[in-house]
């Protein structure tokens, strides 16, 4: 992006997208360049906007915004035209992984990327999140439906008719509700709570009312005929170490590249312990998985990270050994 090309497709992207709450987006921040210091950061700003023909006027937005007004100060002394109403494009600064990403746009005549959507036009918005929000259609048994639904942007869950999926610590049944509509053949769902009927009626959905510790050796036997899972995936109450130990004892079910999504839950009264926690967790997934990483989805409460992964070919075959050691008493 440079002063020479403004952003139409991304701001008719906002503009389009009805399901997208204002206070989501609340600014739009352009950068195509990173710089290592807040100094370097505002030369080369300057330096776009002078060099651009015809010069544009520009407002200045920064994030965090305690910055604009000594960015703004900064570009002044260097000689840039500046206006907080009559600009004609848009000086972005943002300090974002240890670096000042810059970057100008010029208005294209719609101001989203300035917050100057028109009252009307927000109000429809609004209306139209209302509408959504009441249309016939059922809302979603839990919250815990939008991790899944966000979690599939930052990994390839198999959602095919010809896949099955392990839900940990299902109840109420959002995940496993999620699976289910998306697709999935077969979703097994384990956890001693009830599911939500209209989870259950779900012709996909199987339900063990019990702990997975005890359905471990219904699953195992049956794995032998019905073969291994596509998915694995938990959204227990549970501490870091007690999700990892659930996977684990569930990788001999798993097919190598079978996918993981967990959810880390933060029961600690401390932030140390609870960042402790989650390494040591991360730290030993990176043993049967590949590809481990932790994320925060906008779904994720603010004591709770999603953590995804694969099953390493090496690891489901280990896993495997130890388990039938263990049944037949060798182990």
């Amino acid at each position: 992006l440079n002063a020479g090309e403004p952003m139409p497709a991304l701001e008719e992207a906002v503009r389009a997208d009805a399901a997208l709450p204002d206070a989501v987006v609340q600014r739009i921040y352009p950068l195509s360049e990173r710089h290592g210091t807040l100094s370097a950061a505002c030369d080369a700003l300057a330096g776009m906007i002078l060099a651009a023909s015809p010069r544009p006027t520009c407002r200045v937005q920064a994030s965090p915004r305690s910055l604009e007004q000594r960015i703004a100060l900064a570009l002044h002394a260097r000689g840039v035209p500046l206006s907080l109403k009559d600009h004609s494009a848009l000086a972005s600064v943002a300090h974002v992984f240890g670096s000042f990403g810059v970057g100008v746009v010029r208005r294209s005549g719609h101001g989203v990327l300035w917050g100057e959507t028109p009252r009307g036009e927000a109000s429809a918005r609004r209306q139209q999140r209302t509408a959504a929000a009441h249309a016939p259609q059922a809302a979603p048994v839990c919250r815990a439906y939008h991790k899944l639904e966000q979690a599939a942007a930052h990994i390839a869950l198999p959602l095919s008719a010809s896949a099955r999926a392990l839900d940990v610590g299902a109840s109420p049944g959002g995940w496993t509700s999620y699976l289910a509509e998306a697709g999935i053949g077969s979703v097994v769902a384990i956890d001693p709570g009830a599911l939500e009927p209209r989870v259950l009626a779900l012709p996909a959905v199987e339900h063990l009312r019990t702990r997975f510790e005890e359905a471990l050796p219904r699953l195992l036997e049956r794995s032998r005929t019905s073969g291994p899972y596509d998915l694995y995936c938990c959204d227990m109450n549970a501490p870091p170490a007690v999700a990892t130990d659930l996977l684990l004892q569930a990788l001999p079910l798993l097919r190598a590249g079978a996918v993981v999504v967990l959810t880390f839950k933060n029961t600690f009264k401390k932030p140390a312990p609870w960042h402790e926690a989650c390494e040591a967790a991360l730290a030993r997934l990176r043993g049967p998985l590949d590809g481990v990483r932790s994320v925060q989805l906008f779904a994720n409460t603010v004591r709770e990270c999603t953590v995804l992964g694969e099953v390493r070919a090496a690891a489901e075959a280990g896993a495997a050994g130890r388990c039938r050691a263990m049944q037949s008493g060798r182990a």
